[in-house]
């Protein structure tokens, strides 16, 4: 739910890139079918996958 993805914004903002969750709500709008694997490659340059898998490891 929301509490997930509030978690996982916030790690990647102190940890991937400190914009991304500016970055991600600037250019929304740009992505068609709102994906998010897109949007992290773009933002981050890591997919949305090793982005979780990373997310999830660091527990």
């Amino acid at each position: 739910g929301y509490n997930t993805t509030g978690f996982f914004l916030e790690w990647l903002v102190k940890n991937k890139k400190s914009t991304f969750a500016i970055e991600l709500n600037r250019t929304a709008a740009n992505y068609s079918t709102r994906s998010w694997d897109e949007a992290c490659k773009n933002i981050t340059g890591v997919g949305i996958q090793a982005l979780w898998d990373e997310y999830q490891k660091s527990f």
